[in-house]
């Protein structure tokens, strides 16, 4: 990912993944870690949503 572009994100994990640190870094890879039924993706704009337990959707 290129560091001009997201440079707080840059700031946050900065080389701990890979690439050089000049021009570009890298994130994690997450697919050995995660279950196959499991989609997941990093936010880098927005807001983070509201999370809602299921006992609180079913009073809802």
């Amino acid at each position: 990912m290129p560091i001009n572009k997201y440079p707080k994100l840059y700031m946050l994990i900065g080389t701990k993944f890979g690439k050089d640190g000049e021009l570009g870094f890298k994130l994690p890879d997450l697919t050995e870690a995660s279950p196959q039924s499991l989609d997941y993706c990093i936010a880098t704009k927005g807001e983070v949503p509201e999370i809602h337990s299921e006992s609180e959707a079913d009073m809802g």
